[in-house]
């Protein structure tokens, strides 16, 4: 389930109002926005009372919610929330006192990480039944440093990223075993594999033969392509989310500018960027888009905090409405419009959230 270059008056905001402007664009590519409604949010609370952080990292078209959150003994622990069952703590490997979810495919079955009774930190499955079982995932053979998972499919193949004297992307699948995304996608150093939908198409990013990160697709059966990134070659690009149809939601930067404009890159089509709220800094990222190529993710605002929004489509921009609008970000949205995040209050705890946007479910 899986920034601009405009500053927009802070009223259209604050009253939500649908007023269109047509802004500067300093890359040349300008389009008109409308910064639209606010939506509001649900607090799904956390595992340790309301003065506990807790952060809602995915959501699968059931509706279920997985995270982390702040237990009573302020550890932190993985979460599955449901709107009959609430939050509740999915536990940890035997002999463990720390967990956190990231990823829940459509079948139940949720991806994260636990520690172990030796204290070292492992990935873990939780099955349909709850159950959780350690993922037994060689590292790459040259990279000694960091080995993180990202995302997996319901197929159970796994993604991630590792770090040895260069990044290395990989994928695994009990049929390859570990492939080193590198050998895969041609990659002058960096290689990084951050989502994969269901048909098993990975998204990231590498080294171009232009030296700047691009983002890239890459299949087993199709192979790699880098994606389109305009009349821009000197801007870089990362694929952050893709949908099981196939659209890929991220960011890129063009030509640098140090100015990250979220983006999505529908199947088969080119770049589509997308607005920021009004800011002197813009900067945003798409973090979640579903199979209706609506995004979601976050994006800075004229005091300079990040805070959760919704593109469902090229020109609008959605608010999603944090508890006392202290920031946040937007994490996951499923095909019933139901998006799952997190939102900062007034005392500093982040809160999970779930936002419902309007339209046909």
């Amino acid at each position: 389930m899986r920034n601009s270059f405009w500053y927009l008056a802070g009223a259209l905001l604050v009253t939500g109002c649908a007023d269109a402007a047509r802004p500067v664009d300093e890359s040349g590519l300008a389009q008109a926005v409308t910064v639209s409604r606010v939506i509001p949010g649900l607090d799904l609370g956390s595992l340790g009372g309301p003065g506990a952080s807790s952060q809602a990292g995915d959501i699968n078209n059931a509706g279920v919610v997985v995270g982390v959150s702040l237990n009573q003994a302020g550890l932190t622990r993985a979460f599955r929330w449901t709107r009959n069952g609430g939050m509740q703590d999915l536990g940890t490997l035997p002999g463990g006192t720390q967990s956190g979810a990231t990823r829940i495919v459509d079948d139940g079955q949720i991806l994260g990480w636990s520690d172990n009774a030796a204290g070292a930190r492992v990935p873990v499955r939780w099955n349909t039944a709850g159950r959780i079982e350690q993922l037994q995932l060689p590292w790459l053979s040259d990279t000694a440093y960091t080995h993180e998972t990202a995302d997996f499919s319901q197929r159970g193949e796994v993604v991630g990223s590792a770090t040895g004297e260069a990044m290395h992307g990989w994928y695994w699948s009990r049929a390859t075993g570990m492939l080193d995304l590198r050998d895969q996608v041609p990659s002058c150093m960096e290689n990084f594999a951050y989502a994969i939908n269901a048909q098993g198409t990975v998204t990231g990013a590498a080294c171009s033969g232009l030296g700047y990160p691009m983002a890239y697709t890459w299949n087993r059966e199709r192979g790699y392509q880098f994606l389109d990134i305009g009349e821009f070659p000197e801007s870089v690009a990362f694929g952050l989310a893709i949908s099981d149809a196939g659209t890929v939601g991220g960011f890129i930067d063009v030509r640098l500018a140090g100015q990250p404009a979220p983006a999505i890159w529908p199947s088969g089509k080119g770049l589509v960027r997308l607005p920021n709220l009004p800011s002197r800094e813009p900067w945003g990222q798409v973090t979640g888009v579903n199979d209706r190529d609506i995004a979601v993710g976050y994006s800075r605002d004229s005091t300079g905090a990040w805070q959760p929004v919704a593109w469902p489509n090229a020109r609008t921009l959605l608010l999603l409405a944090t508890a006392e609008r202290q920031g946040g970000s937007a994490a996951a949205i499923n095909n019933r419009r139901q998006v799952a995040g997190w939102g900062a209050g007034n005392g500093g705890a982040r809160h999970a959230m779930l936002w419902q946007l309007p339209g046909e479910r």
